[in-house]
């Protein structure tokens, strides 16, 4: 050690949600368990509010030594609000000009969901971030007497998801998730899910993205073409109620265009 003495034998016992790192990208997650807690120096960082303890035991000169810490973890208190479904952001069959239709939710005038996030406590310096990720999809089409189904893509469906309207804050985004429907098919399904995070980021070197509140939602639909489309039913998340979230977002791609296969 720096002092030159020498301790061996050593122990690190770390309680409370933590991590070694936790990295995001367009393509992917790294969430760094913290395994190595046997050197003379441990990096971790706690991503939960938590009553935590950080202890150090060892050897030197021959008699043990140990060291307890103790730790009270805080987090801001924070809100997330979303605007979702009804008559004005619904599922619908949209004529968008000529000869191309579209099944969404939300219609022209209108997005399917709006969210709205902010912390409740001053933190000067930090920062925060919207990430969606797709947890399921389901859409086909079906095409003379057979269905082709879309491969799954699952994974992140923007990163970072971007603030709409711009500024802020509070942060605010929208999404409007909808499908093309070719005029070749003779009828379209589709059933997605979504989880939206709040993520916020202390100020300070070495810090990470922290999760502080999550909403699940979700839409579907079906469309028929009978020398046209219709739309022939369907359903989608209102105002769906979001909560505090102590769970890292994890994804292992982004989003693909996606293709159909029998």
């Amino acid at each position: 050690m720096s002092n030159g003495v020498s301790i061996s034998s050593i122990e690190w016992n770390v309680t409370g949600s933590r991590v070694a790192n936790y990295e995001a990208s367009s393509s992917s997650t790294t969430k760094t368990p913290l395994t190595n807690l046997t050197s003379t120096t441990v990096i971790f960082k706690w991503y939960d509010r938590v009553s935590a303890n950080v202890g150090f035991s060892g050897v030197s000169a021959g008699k043990s030594v140990s060291k307890n810490f103790s730790f009270n973890v805080k987090k801001p208190g924070s809100y997330l609000t979303t605007v979702a479904g009804g008559e004005d952001r619904k599922v619908t069959v949209t004529n968008l000009w000529t000869g191309i239709w579209e099944i969404s939710f939300g219609i022209p005038t209108a997005y399917g969901i709006a969210f709205k996030g902010d912390v409740t406590d001053s933190v000067p310096g930090a920062t925060l971030k919207w990430y969606q990720v797709v947890t399921s999809s389901n859409r086909r089409y079906l095409q003379g007497s057979g269905w082709h189904y879309r491969r799954p893509t699952l994974g992140v469906d923007a990163f970072v998801y971007p603030q709409d309207p711009a500024g802020g804050p509070p942060i605010q985004a929208r999404d409007a998730p909808g499908n093309n429907l070719d005029g070749t098919w003779s009828e379209f399904r589709v059933n997605d899910t979504f989880t939206m995070w709040l993520m916020f980021q202390p100020p300070g070197s070495g810090s990470i993205f922290v999760p502080l509140r999550s909403v699940e939602w979700f839409w579907n639909g079906t469309a028929v073409n009978n020398a046209g489309w219709s739309f022939t039913g369907g359903s989608s998340s209102i105002n769906p109620t979001s909560s505090e979230s102590a769970t890292l977002p994890e994804w292992t791609n982004g989003i693909l265009p996606g293709y159909y296969v029998p």
